[in-house]
Parts: C-alpha cells; sequence; structure tokens
C-alpha cells in the first residue's frame, strides 16, 4: 500500500479549494476551506476502509475508548507539559490560556477541526505502518508553510529556518502521539492532545527576557542616577511604544542632563509587553516628584502644570500656553524626534531600530488605508532612512510586535483595573470627565474573564460621564474596533460620532455598543470631535 498517499490528499486538499472557488464562484473563505480538508479527509477514510483487512470498524477509524487509556493521555500530556503549565500558573494566565470560545470559529479551527482531521489523517489511516514513518509524514506535510512565508517575508534564508524548525518540532509530536495511538488504539485519546497541545502551543520564546543593551540604555541610566536633575521629559499617561520610545530617543537629542520619565506607575508596567522587551525598568513617574523639575511634555499637550516649559506632539492642540510648542499631524509622534536625530546626524543601527518598530505600530505596518489618517509622508520619510541603518523585514517585524500586543492570553492575564490602565486618557470637558480606554482583546475575548457591567461600576465608582472603550481585535492585517459607551452621557458621544460610517450593533440597560464600519476611527481621531460635542452643553 502506498501509504504516502494519505498525506498527499491532505495537502493537496488544504489548496484545492482555492481552484474549486474559481469554477464555482466561491468567495475567500475558511469555511470553505474546512469543506475542501474534510473532503480531502473523507476520500482517505473511504480508501482506509476499502484497503483494511481482517479489522473490525473500531479499528479502522480508531474508535476504541477505555478510561484507563484516556488516564494514560492526560498524565502523559501532564507530565510532558508540567513546565509550560507551572509558568502559566505563576504568571496567573492559566485560566485565560484554557478560556476556549466554542462560538468562535478560529477556536473551533485550532482545538477541534485541525487535531481531528489531522489526527484520523496521520495517526488512524497510518496505523499500518512505523511510527517514524507516520511520524515524518506528518512533519513532511508542514512543508508547504515555506512557500507562503517566503512569498510574504521574501527572505529564504528566514524562511528555510521557521521551516526547519517547524518540521522538527512536528516530527517530535508526530512521534510522541503515533505512540500514544499505537498503544491507546484510540481516535479520541490523540484527539485530546493533539487538542491540549494547540492550546498550550510552543513556549513564549519572546516571553523570556531578551532586553537590547546598547550604549543609549547606558546613557539613559547615566541620566537617571547621576543625581539632581533639572529638567525631564514626561511621556503621555498611556505609555504606549510611542510615548515611551520617543521619550528616550528625546533625551538623546539634548546636550544637558535630562531624563525621559515614564508616565506610568511601575508596579502596573507590566502591562505593556511590547515595551518591557525592549527596555530595562526606568524611572517612573510615581518614584519622583514632579514638582523639582522642569517638564517637556512628549506625545501629549494636555497637561496643566505650572512646571511645563514646552511639548513636542501630534495630537490636536488643547490650547495650553507653554514656552514652546512643536505640533504636527504625523502618524507617530518618535517620527518628529527621528527627524531630529537625522538632522543631527546622531543615528546609529540601535537608535534605527527603536524608530523602526515605533512607527511601525503606529502606522499599522503603513496600510494604504491609513494614509493621511494614521500616517503621512513624513513617517515613511525618516522610517525609509531609518532602514538604510537597519534593513530588516519589516512585515516579520510587525506581525512579531502586534502578535505580542494583542496577544489575548496576555491580556486576559491582566486584572480588570489594568486592562482599562493599560492605554487610558481621561479629559475634562465643561466639568465632564470623560475616560477613553483601549482594550486589546474583542469584547467577546473580554467576556471570556470579565463582565460589560463590571465597566458601567468602574464609569460610577469613578464619577465619569462617560467611559469610552475601543475594542481592538486583530485579524490577519485588519485591526477592527468595536466602541462600546457607558454613563449617562452616552447619547453625547454617540452624537458626536454618529456622522462618521460608524454602525450600532446594540443598545443595553446602561450602554451602546458601534463598530467601526471601516476600521479608521483611533481615539486620536474621535476624542477631539467628542469634546467639541460636550463643548457645546451648558
Amino acid at each position: 500500500m502506498f501509504y504516502f498517499i494519505y498525506p498527499i490528499i491532505f495537502v493537496g486538499s488544504v489548496y484545492s479549494w482555492k481552484f474549486i472557488k474559481r469554477y464555482k464562484g466561491w468567495r475567500k473563505s475558511e469555511i470553505n476551506k474546512l469543506y475542501s480538508v474534510v473532503s480531502g479527509v473523507a476520500l482517505s477514510m473511504i480508501i482506509n476502509l476499502i484497503t483494511s483487512s481482517d479489522e473490525d470498524l473500531y479499528e479502522i477509524f480508531g474508535l476504541k475508548l477505555n478510561i484507563y487509556d484516556c488516564i494514560y493521555t492526560i498524565v502523559a500530556n501532564t507530565l510532558l507539559f508540567l513546565g509550560p503549565l507551572y509558568q502559566e500558573y505563576k504568571d496567573n494566565t492559566l485560566k485565560s490560556t484554557f478560556s476556549v470560545q466554542i462560538n468562535q470559529f478560529d477556536d473551533r479551527k485550532k482545538y477541534i477541526y485541525a487535531p481531528l482531521l489531522e489526527e484520523l489523517t496521520f495517526r488512524v489511516a497510518l496505523r499500518n505502518i512505523s511510527i517514524f514513518w507516520s511520524a515524518l509524514y506528518f512533519s513532511l506535510s508542514h512543508a508547504h508553510i515555506f512557500y507562503r512565508l517566503y512569498r510574504r517575508t521574501n527572505n529564504l534564508k528566514k524562511s528555510l529556518l521557521r521551516v526547519v524548525f517547524l518540521l522538527s518540532y512536528t516530527f517530535i509530536f508526530g512521534l510522541y502521539s503515533g505512540k500514544i495511538y499505537q498503544v491507546t488504539k484510540s481516535l479520541p485519546c490523540v484527539f485530546f492532545l493533539h487538542s491540549f497541545c494547540n492550546i498550550i502551543q510552543f513556549p513564549k520564546i519572546q516571553l523570556i527576557p531578551n532586553r537590547e543593551k546598547s550604549e543609549i540604555i547606558k546613557k539613559i541610566r547615566e541620566l537617571l542616577f547621576a543625581g539632581r536633575l533639572q529638567k525631564i521629559i514626561l511621556g503621555n499617561s498611556t505609555a504606549d511604544m510611542d510615548s515611551c520610545v520617543g521619550s528616550i530617543l528625546l533625551s538623546y537629542t539634548y546636550e544637558e542632563k535630562i531624563a525621559p520619565i515614564i508616565n506610568f506607575k511601575k508596579k502596573d508596567f507590566k502591562s505593556h509587553f511590547e515595551i518591557t522587551q525592549l527596555f530595562d525598568p526606568l524611572i517612573f513617574v510615581d518614584e519622583i516628584n514632579l514638582n523639582d523639575y522642569q517638564i517637556i511634555l512628549f506625545d501629549h499637550n494636555d497637561f496643566n502644570h505650572p512646571n511645563v516649559i514646552g511639548c513636542i506632539d501630534h495630537h490636536e492642540d488643547k490650547g495650553y500656553n507653554f514656552g514652546f510648542k512643536q505640533i504636527e499631524k504625523v502618524g507617530s509622534a518618535t517620527t518628529l524626534v527621528g527627524e531630529i536625530l537625522i538632522k543631527q546626524d546622531r543615528l546609529n543601527q540601535e537608535i534605527a531600530s527603536l524608530i523602526i518598530k515605533t512607527i511601525l505600530l503606529d502606522t499599522f505596518n503603513f496600510d494604504p488605508k491609513q494614509k493621511g489618517i494614521r500616517w503621512v509622508d513624513k513617517d515613511k520619510q525618516v522610517f525609509d532612512h531609518c532602514l538604510h541603518y537597519h534593513p530588516i523585514d519589516t512585515n516579520l517585524e510587525y506581525q512579531k510586535l502586534s502578535d505580542l500586543k494583542y496577544d489575548a492570553n496576555l491580556n486576559l492575564s491582566l486584572s480588570l483595573e489594568e486592562i482599562i490602565h493599560k492605554d487610558y486618557k481621561q479629559f475634562t470637558y465643561n466639568h465632564h470627565q470623560v475616560g477613553y480606554a483601549v482594550i486589546f482583546l474583542s469584547s467577546q475575548q473580554f467576556q471570556q474573564k470579565y463582565q460589560l457591567q463590571q465597566l458601567a461600576h468602574y464609569t460610577e465608582e469613578n464619577n465619569l460621564s462617560s467611559l469610552f472603550t475601543i475594542f481592538l481585535l486583530q485579524q490577519e492585517q485588519t485591526i477592527q474596533r468595536e466602541f462600546i459607551i457607558f454613563g449617562k452621557y452616552q447619547n453625547v458621544v454617540v452624537d458626536a460620532i454618529k456622522h462618521l460610517n460608524i454602525k450600532e450593533l446594540q443598545q443595553g440597560i446602561n450602554y451602546r455598543s458601534l463598530i467601526d464600519v471601516e476600521n479608521i476611527y483611533s481615539r486620536k481621531i474621535l476624542e477631539p470631535l467628542i469634546q467639541q460635542q460636550f463643548m457645546k452643553i451648558q
């Protein structure tokens, strides 16, 4: 029997739907792709049935189920993942890791469809060959991913290395799953362990501390711990990458002693996953007394403090009088710092790397739909200049950064207060306090752990006229936005933005839910409109 026909049918079915859709008029759809793979696996199982002899149906289809076999599988899996499980427990992410939403297609695909179809093909249909060969077939069936990687990155070396790594651990998993099936003869057991492994996933290597030690960091530390400082640079209260990286690099442009301050509580900064990967701990706003320093604002201009001497920003001008102001509508405030560094001829590979990472995130990797909204020509000019010092695969870098920023498990590991305050701003309009919270989860993901009612309580407890929450869901290269508005003045907020291409989804007892149809309306765009509406209230 030519057993290799099973993996050929399986991989072929992954791509055959693309050809079928040309003739059937199918739209691009993951469900249509699933139909194609199910058809391929069904064909394999028919061949398996026809060619099997001296075996009953339970053996042919792996339907044997024994309670002791299940216990054996659970114990083996637990021992195999004991390290990652303990780390998840220590990081308080265990509950969120196992929070699977079966009503979501993506979760069903990863934790039900893929494990079931792959185990039917590579364990059940290949049960009569050695474990080595079934594992090898299983591993090689993933080799086609090289084409997709190379097409996306155009980097032969990196694509090859990633595929070799993928083939290695899928081969090891194939040996493991094959051995379990050899012992149990049970499809349910290997389906369970495959699904379990997909939930835990490969250990998150990016979580291992990998902070960049550089001359910049050393210089910053010297400034921070040199004793008495006369001036500080204060980033905005969200302490996002633009604010943190821009503040640090801006301090580097001054000859005098001046230090960047992270405008966030030190104990809560762990929620900024994409930034903690870049820097050693710096000095946070709750560690100093602002009254002791002259303050330069960066990435905001709405902090009314007597010690503020100037600002560099890219948001709407809030009208405060400072000693100097540089406010320019660019996509990333770090672009303005990059422009200064270019003029000073102070770029190097390390600085360029930090600027590139920041601008990539702020501009959504220069999404063409976002031009004039999230980025302008100056962002691209500074970015391209930095690429000469640090040439990288920008698509791959953006994917790494955004995957970390929007990681659902990491975000769900945070407390409710940490989720709200991770990217939170609050403004006063005519004595009305309005809060804006950007939450890096979809509303459905958020409700795996918390309830919308808790956000309504937060609004009341903090005496907010309204809380404007922006739920973000990353899907491929698109960021989908859903707005849920709480508070007594939620109608004022809706009136301010109803002329935009925003569709109302639901009106609850104490909230209103809307969706951004075009996926372009950020807080930076919506906040000035909401301010104007509140200023009309007498």
